[in-house]
């Protein structure tokens, strides 16, 4: 445990009444708050439940993040795989006795983050795009696009877009890197400028419920930010997923403080202030990482939690690792 701002951080994989599908899992005799107990190691007083098999879910391929909705729905983004155009939104009522999974949006393009926005609105990601939509009497109503044109193609290597607000509404997007390094005809000059691998801000109008075009660029120099975390101070978080050396032991993972339009090191620094030739980082305006993390972990996503249910973890941050 780390103080950071005065902030208790605590780090690790935590999952607590969470989705669970695979090909058969194995649960225990035990009840998990009316869910099979399956037999996973959590905090004293807590519980993993069994909420489907994917055998018995025929329509849940390859889900990424999920949303409960104010009627106890879940509602479950299910990219379908790595190929453009399968990804779907399903509903699931998990308090039915067969928890059937229903199909509320088809055909989306490697779909990812699920997220309640400003006014109550829910916001869905795809790789090129963003959108949102109202949920009203067990289904979805006013479905209009956000943000549109965001950087992808056929063999981007980081489609998927991670997305969080700020404390103002602001909606902060992930750009991953089309590549590992920088390696595919992508002038060196673009990667470390923000063109890919940076985290854009759209800024939110509470007047008009919309988003400007003109997106502000807030960091620099991060490959694959999956993880994004806003404290209730305004802080900004990111885990950073690093580049792929074939080393186990290397390169480190990083837990970023994200201001001032800083430069966080890829494709040309690593770890706390390394170069790739083993000198220090001598980029301009760069930011060290704040801590790192374990090599390859791939932090896929955090968050603050604020809620009381579970008293021991309030105001610690959650990151969940690959």
């Amino acid at each position: 445990m780390r103080k950071l701002n005065g902030l208790l951080i605590t780090l690790g994989v935590l999952a607590i009444s969470s989705l669970s599908v695979a090909g058969t899992y194995q649960s225990l005799t035990a009840d998990c708050d009316g869910f099979p107990q399956l037999p996973v190691v959590s905090i004293s007083g807590t519980c993993l439940g069994l909420v489907a098999q994917r055998d018995q879910q025929p329509l849940l391929k390859m889900p990424r993040s999920l949303l409960q909705t104010t009627d106890n729905k879940l509602l479950i983004v299910d990219m379908g795989g790595w190929s453009p155009g399968r990804g779907q939104l399903l509903m699931l009522d998990y308090s039915a006795p067969n928890k059937t999974a229903r199909v509320l949006l088809s055909q989306l393009n490697l779909p990812h983050k699920i997220l309640m926005g400003p006014n109550n609105k829910i916001y869905i990601s795809e790789a090129n795009r963003i959108r949102r939509f109202e949920w009203k009497d067990g289904s979805l109503t006013s479905i209009q696009t956000v943000i549109d044109g965001l950087p992808y193609h056929a063999d981007y290597l980081h489609p998927l877009k991670n997305f969080i607000f700020d404390l103002q509404g602001n909606l902060l997007v992930n750009i991953g890197s089309s590549s590992d390094r920088c390696e595919k005809k992508v002038p060196l000059a673009d990667c470390k400028s923000g063109v890919e691998a940076a985290i854009r801000r759209y800024a939110y109008n509470r007047e008009t419920d919309s988003f400007s075009q003109n997106y502000e660029i807030i960091a620099r120099g991060l490959r694959n930010s999956m993880a994004l975390a806003v404290h209730s101070s305004g802080t900004v978080l990111q885990a950073e997923n690093s580049m792929d050396f074939p080393d186990a032991n290397e390169p480190y993972e990083e837990l970023n403080v994200i201001e001032g339009n800083g430069f966080y090191g890829w494709p040309v620094c690593y770890n706390k202030d390394v170069a790739l030739d083993g000198k220090p980082c001598r980029e301009a305006n760069y930011r060290a990482p704040w801590t790192v993390l374990p090599p390859h972990v791939a932090p896929l996503d955090m968050l603050y939690y604020q809620h009381k249910k579970l008293p021991q973890l309030t105001n610690k941050l959650l990151v969940s690792w690959h």
